[in-house]
């Protein structure tokens, strides 16, 4: 399969993503949160812990508030690690509520530019035409607030130093598991946020195993930028031409079925704080070909595990663990996406001689052949955890069922 520059190098957009259309405006359909963080601090005997955990907590409420409502422009700087290999890029970013674009001026992928307008994802690669690139069922902030309630449930919070950067004064908190899966320490990010807007400067990002693998801080910050955001018509319109590579149906398994003839994977084990997020589907390779992949998405509010369902022709090419090559398909540049596979670093022992497993930096995966195609998991899991999900996975119906002709878009 060709991966184009945008999915080869799509981390560094996605990090960017993470950072800047961070967690969607938090609402008080979440009625969750509250006890929880109450709950959490309780549990904390001493006083300067408490105390500790509750500025932690009201700067993560604020910087949830600033970094989705707060419109701005910024120069974005994003260290990734793939593998043992670093890689870097400079992005020019302008955010506004519910929209995002963002343009690579250094780097890997210079000149790619890509965003969100709404439900709607598109990209555009140098010299090249506006792409349609995914479209979702649920609108973002509900998800997102879900995801932050969630989070609150599975996740401490801790204050842990005053600082500065690019002379704004920072507050930094840590966030971290409370219950970590077997043989893992993270996944663990950790914020700098201005004390002055509220706005997330840099994040930082450490995998289950505790190691840095992404670093992105904003600078230049102008909080009155010109916003011109790519309107949702034309967004629509480019994909009547070339369908959206991915699709986000939120819960509508029945679409998927019609999209793809495979059912979402429903795994029979889930790791502490796991819950189930969305479905979807996805082209493996080009837009202009039918849907090859369904998936499932789970997730405990800043971890997201995705479980595809590949047919048959299609998985052994996607599920090639050689570090050599660079076989990825990203999902729309945002934190609700998950790839199908990244690109690959260094190879990890199949657990249990069960399939294969690549450690691709940002994460793991882990794959298993069925009569229906081959289940691939990523999320940034220890193997073993991941290949205990795929195990004991199903995927409804007997057999492949063929896709209908006409293919719903959630969009149109």
């Amino acid at each position: 399969m060709n991966a184009s520059p945008f999915s080869r190098y799509g981390l560094f957009v996605a990090s960017a993503a993470v950072l800047v259309a961070a967690w969607f405006t938090w609402t008080l359909r979440s009625q969750r949160a509250p006890q929880v963080l109450v709950s959490s601090i309780n549990r904390d005997s001493n006083l300067q812990e408490r105390q500790r955990r509750q500025r932690a907590v009201a700067l993560l409420f604020r910087a949830f508030h600033a970094d989705n409502n707060l419109t701005y422009s910024a120069v974005s700087d994003t260290m990734a690690m793939y593998g043992g290999r670093t890689m870097e890029a400079v992005a020019n970013v302008t955010r506004a509520p519910q929209s995002l674009s963002i343009e690579y001026t250094d780097g890997p992928q210079k000149g790619l530019r890509s965003g969100f307008n709404g439900r709607w994802f598109w990209r555009q690669n140098p010299g090249a035409q506006l792409e349609a690139y995914a479209a979702m069922k649920i609108n973002a902030a509900d998800i997102m607030a879900r995801r932050f309630a969630l989070m609150l449930e599975n996740y401490d919070v801790e204050w842990k130093e005053r600082g500065e950067i690019e002379g704004h004064a920072v507050e930094i908190v840590e966030v971290m598991p409370f219950h970590p899966a077997p043989g893992a320490q993270g996944p663990r990010k950790r914020i700098a946020i201005d004390t002055e807007t509220g706005l997330s400067l840099r994040v930082e990002t450490f995998d289950h195993r505790k190691q840095l693998i992404m670093r992105t801080t904003l600078s230049k910050v102008d909080y009155a930028p010109q916003v011109t955001p790519i309107a949702p018509a034309r967004i629509i319109e480019v994909s009547r031409r070339k369908d959206w590579m991915i699709q986000d149906l939120g819960h509508d398994t029945a679409t998927v079925v019609k999209l793809t003839g495979l059912h979402p994977p429903k795994p029979a084990y889930l790791p502490q704080g796991f819950q189930f997020d969305t479905v979807g589907v996805h082209h493996c390779s080009d837009a202009k070909t039918p849907f090859q992949a369904a998936l499932a998405r789970y997730t405990d509010g800043v971890n997201t595990l995705t479980i595809f369902v590949l047919k048959p022709g299609t998985a052994a090419d996607l599920a090639n663990c050689d570090p050599k090559s660079a076989t990825s398909e990203d999902a729309p540049q945002t934190p609700l996406a998950q790839p199908v596979v990244a690109e690959t670093g260094a190879l990890v022992p199949p657990p249990g001689g069960k399939g294969q497993a690549c450690d691709f930096g940002p994460g793991t995966l882990v794959t298993r052949n069925t009569p229906q195609g081959r289940l691939i998991a990523v999320g940034d899991l220890p193997a073993a955890e991941l290949q205990r999900v795929i195990d004991g996975a199903s995927i409804d119906g007997d057999a492949i069922v063929q896709p209908e002709n006409v293919k719903p878009n959630p969009a149109r």
